[in-house]
């Protein structure tokens, strides 16, 4: 990154400095709040990018990105993602999305199908439990906040985005039915027995043991984020044992495939930066060209960007899997229904509650319906605040 970086601006030098240990976090916001910090200022997403825009420590680049035509560049979601109170702050520098995985050996051995709607995931996860095998891999016990990858996964496939969009923006209650309907059906699985053979055994296992699990044909599904993709060879002996498909609708109000979007990163620019114009000419520059930061020359790239995407753009020795996924997502013409990842479009008290809670839900302690009264409250509380990242119009 920094030589092609500074061969492109001779100008500027980029300077990488890798923090590790501790919360880095609030080792940034103690450096912003002391006038000093780095130029360009990376957060995990809008949300957190929203906390040091209301404490006036990012630079406006509303400007600056109009100059430059940056909205042209990135997919509308992006663009979009970024603002606050009319003035455009930052920038996502990479994507993520929810999937379903599923091992093609295991479905091919059996004869399953693709599932295309719930009838057909649940057909699917009935013959593996019949066959000795977990319908689904998963588990949190090295990571917690693992388990709202499912609840994003089963909003956004049985409320659909529109709903979801109506209630980031405070014009829906996240009591209603559609919200609740798929937190009591993700506990039906787990009831079940589908997730992990139960609740305690999701609870207990680490990801690199339902991943193995999962590459050994011992589950046949995962619902996980696209950063599997770069992951998957790793506990497949079978290197095309595996593939992907969006979660299916389980639900009449969802019509075909949802993409959850999640942003894995933000660019900003720090209001106090010595060298606003360099900070910019990086984010310039990373935008200039799919592949600029990114390992876009490796079959698997260490990540997708949300950049309009040309498939003449992408190289030959990409994985197809790959290739075909940043295609639905910001290829050219691409008519991709995107949604919602908690992680990214909650606010962080509500996101908190939505992970830390559902384990209880999962485990029989709490309704469902309580557990959304719950939610409704906290989030409640921080859009009074400010605080909710803003929701892309899931239409446009």
């Amino acid at each position: 990154m920094k030589a092609p970086f500074e061969k492109s601006y001779s100008d500027y030098q980029l300077q990488l400095t890798h923090q590790t240990g501790g919360d880095l976090e609030k080792k940034l916001r103690t450096a912003l709040q002391a006038g000093q910090g780095p130029d360009i200022v990376v957060t995990p997403g809008p949300s957190y990018a929203l906390q040091y825009v209301k404490a006036g420590m990012l630079e406006n680049l509303t400007e600056w990105a109009e100059e430059i035509s940056l909205k042209d560049r990135l997919v509308p979601w992006a663009y979009e993602s970024g603002f606050y109170d009319g003035g455009l702050y930052s920038v996502p520098a990479e994507m993520e999305t929810m999937l379903l995985f599923y091992n093609s050996d295991v479905f091919e051995k059996y004869g399953w199908g693709v599932p295309k709607n719930r009838n057909d995931l649940e057909a699917v996860a009935s013959e593996a439990m019949s066959a000795g095998i977990t319908p689904f891999a998963g588990g949190n016990q090295d990571w917690r906040a693992a388990v709202e990858w499912l609840m994003t996964s089963f909003w956004n496939s049985y409320a659909g985005p529109e709903a979801l969009s109506k209630a980031l923006r405070g014009e829906k209650p996240w009591t209603d039915a559609e919200f609740v309907e798929p937190v009591a059906l993700l506990r039906d699985y787990f009831d079940k027995g589908w997730f992990q053979g139960s609740a305690k055994n999701y609870f207990a296992t680490n990801g690199d043991d339902f991943r193995a699990e999962f590459g050994a044909g011992k589950a046949a599904m995962n619902i996980e984020g696209s950063w599997f993709l770069y992951s998957a060879e790793k506990f497949f002996d079978n290197p095309d044992g595996w593939d992907w498909t969006a979660m299916p609708p389980l639900s009449e109000a969802v019509q075909g495939d949802v993409y959850p979007l999640a942003v894995g990163s933000t660019f900003s620019v720090n209001a106090k930066s010595k060298i606003k114009n360099g900070a910019q000419s990086f984010i310039d520059w990373y935008f200039a060209e799919p592949g600029n930061g990114t390992k876009w020359n490796q079959a698997l790239p260490a990540a997708i960007k949300p950049q309009v995407t040309a498939e003449s753009e992408l190289p030959s020795e990409m994985d197809e899997r790959v290739r075909r996924l940043i295609l639905d997502l910001v290829g050219e013409g691409s008519q991709a229904t995107f949604g919602f990842a908690t992680w990214t479009f909650w606010p962080p008290r509500t996101n908190t509650v939505i992970w830390e809670q559902l384990q209880r839900v999962l485990d029989g302690t709490v309704d469902p319906e309580d557990y959304m009264s719950v939610v409704a409250e906290t989030f409640t509380q921080e859009l009074d605040e400010g605080t909710v990242p803003k929701a892309f119009d899931p239409s446009k």
